[in-house]
């Protein structure tokens, strides 16, 4: 942070007078400029132009605007406009929230039609793109969401529009995620020539955007297509992760307590762990990849989903972890049964075990949910015997449990127990089911919320569980955050489309457990978090008006992606990440390139200038290189 810092303070002379080019610039963001952080951009405007950002969207309530009929109020909307004007910064207007006199807006059609027709024509020269509404396919911004309601106002707001200015641009309403039923919906109703601009919100937190956003943006380009409008631009307006503390159980001590148990005799244990965000359900929390979860002298081994098959088929761990949760993929389960068979550790805490199976989707390079394969199988080959209220009659909903002597050292969240383990009747003679933790159920019943399956037979050796559900990390740390938001972008733009807003600017910070007050760049008093700094060097790898060169950006054979654009002045420049655990990487260029990290750092490492090669170690955050194009990238062990 303090190199960028120091970028910024080298550069103000010139950011200062940046001349945003809004056609060509793609970089917008959120902000409430219209609301309550209207007091407040004399502060935080000197640092979108820093960042590069020229495209701020913000609502236009109208019940601020005319809060009783004919009765208007322009005068902090006018103030607004000339400051964003001397920043040269570009406003997308939301038109929305209607008053009481005109609610709902779609029964009052006539009344909106004015409202949309007065702020236009004042402020037609001002603001080319006017959004339609704000996620009206949800309950709480559109009263009992319906495509047709939804489709009567878009086209009369379209109809009035065009009337006062047809150079002008109307927006969707962004809506909450990608409702392809909706958005056909409202094509069904006509809706096709009532606006110039798609627009969606694909959230996907906490799991990152290579997991759904490409799938997502090509999904509804097809959709678009079939109605044939897939010539129409795609924006999305709102996307971003959420930085809050984690609500997850604070339970400690499990991992620890479950591989002492399954076997007291290591000393050094080797885990592996899954950190493939090709699967979305089945991934390692972020807090078990600290030392202080498991045994002393355990060495930690973050791997994707083909790694892990290659280490366990070898046993080259002893243990491993593939989430905290009740999903699994499915396509590795012959060779985590051998795996166990042979005397390795199967860890899998949160909920119940092996319950949602996910198989590979060659096409889509992911994993997707399936119903062909049958997990309550899977667990009876474990002979792993879960139950709950709903199985058996003595055990209640939720139950208060506390740790064996086996379990000791595990610390208890404040939430309770949900699912429950017993022994199963096929376990073979030398197999054992030993409690971490349990509790009183009815009618004298000793429930058993967390267990050790440990066998001596046939299979060597042992499967860790533990009924307590939300295990799973749901926010992700500031410096995931700015990983995230340039591949965001960079997929976004590498799969057409056209400009992006960040959700949010700032940070309210209300509610250190609410995530909707912490998915801003900066703090509450606008100290930069990561993203900012991400966004800035975004920005200025890729400027405005640079272009995609399509081609095959992803390389599946090295896991790894890398994007191509090219400057305005034609060099050719790119971007580089793998989602697997980091690692180095001999890369080969068609030229010499720079490198710089997602930060902003220069990084200087050596070349090979007769084979244009460099050895780099990637990860998540990603590193843009300028000069040349990536021919090649070879993982090296």
């Amino acid at each position: 942070m303090q190199h960028f810092w120091y970028c910024l303070g080298a550069a103000t002379a010139a950011t200062m007078i940046f001349a945003a080019q809004q056609n060509g610039n793609p970089y917008g963001i959120c902000s409430h400029v219209t609301r309550d952080e209207f007091q407040n951009t004399d502060k935080f405007f000197p640092q979108l132009q820093q960042a590069g950002i020229t495209w701020v969207r913000s609502d236009f309530d109208w019940v601020h605007l005319e809060n009783s009929p004919g009765k208007w109020n322009f005068k902090k909307y006018d103030e607004l406009i000339r400051r964003m004007e001397n920043a040269n910064i570009q406003l997308l207007p939301i038109l929305g929230c209607a008053p009481k006199f005109a609610y709902p807006a779609h029964q009052h059609l006539d009344q909106w039609a004015n409202f949309v027709r007065t702020v236009v024509e004042r402020y037609q020269n001002n603001l080319p793109v006017w959004e339609v509404w704000n996620e009206e396919n949800i309950e709480g911004f559109w009263k009992n969401p319906n495509a047709e309601d939804y489709a009567k106002l878009l086209k009369r707001t379209y109809e009035t529009i065009k009337a006062v200015n047809p150079k002008l641009r109307v927006a969707f309403g962004g809506t909450a995620g990608v409702p392809y039923e909706f958005i056909e919906n409202v094509y069904k109703a006509g809706g096709k020539d009532s606006f110039d601009i798609m627009n969606i919100h694909p959230y996907s937190q906490p799991h990152p955007p290579e997991s759904s956003l490409e799938e997502k943006i090509v999904k509804l380009r097809e959709l678009m297509a079939k109605y044939g409008d897939e010539k129409k631009p795609i924006w999305i307006t709102e996307l971003g992760w959420p930085t809050h503390a984690t609500p997850s159980p604070s339970l400690r001590g499990i991992a620890a307590a479950g591989l002492r148990v399954a076997n007291p005799e290591r000393k050094h244990w080797r885990i592996g762990l899954l950190q493939d965000a090709r699967i979305e359900s089945c991934k390692v929390p972020a807090r078990f990849f600290e030392a202080g979860e498991w045994p002393a002298n355990s060495i930690l081994k973050p791997m994707d989903a083909d790694e892990l098959r290659a280490e366990i088929q070898k046993m080259g761990v002893d243990a491993v972890m593939l989430s905290a949760g009740e999903a699994f993929p499915a396509d590795l389960f012959e060779d985590l049964f051998t795996f166990v068979q042979k005397g390795g550790v199967w860890f899998q805490p949160g909920g119940m075990p092996i319950w949602t199976a996910y198989v590979r989707d060659e096409k889509l390079n992911k994993w997707v949910k399936t119903d062909k394969i049958a997990p309550h199988e899977c667990r009876r080959r474990l002979r792993i015997q879960e139950e709950a209220w709903w199985t058996n009659k003595k055990l209640p909903e939720q139950l208060d449990v506390k740790p064996t002597e086996a379990g000791k050292g595990i610390e208890l969240p404040q939430e309770k127990a949900q699912r429950f383990f017993r022994p199963f009747a096929n376990a073979k003679e030398g197999d054992q089911f030993i409690p971490l933790l349990t509790g009183a159920a009815k009618d004298g019943y000793t429930a058993t919320a967390a267990a050790v399956y440990k066998y001596n037979s046939d299979l060597k050796g042992a499967f860790i569980t533990c009924g307590f559900m939300n295990m799973n990390d749901r926010a992700i740390n500031e410096k995931q955050q700015g990983e995230f938001l340039p591949r965001a972008l960079l997929i976004a733009l590498q799969n057409g489309v056209e400009r992006f807003f960040w959700y949010e600017f700032q940070s309210p910070e209300w509610d250190d457990s609410d995530g909707e007050s912490h998915f801003g760049i900066v703090h509450r008093e606008f100290q930069p978090k990561p993203a900012l700094a991400s966004y800035w060097t975004l920005t200025k790898c890729r400027p405005a008006n640079s272009t995609v060169i399509d081609g095959n950006w992803k390389n599946e054979a090295a896991n790894c992606y890398c994007p191509h654009w090219k400057l305005p002045d034609g060099t050719i420049a790119g971007a580089v990440w793998t989602l697997s655990a980091a690692r180095d990487y001999r890369l080969t260029f068609s030229d010499r390139v720079a490198f710089t990290n997602y930060q902003g750092r220069k990084l200087n490492p050596k070349w090979d200038t007769e084979k244009r090669q460099v050895v780099l170690r990637l990860g998540e955050g990603l590193i843009y290189f300028t000069g040349g194009k990536l021919i090649a990238a070879e993982p090296l062990e």
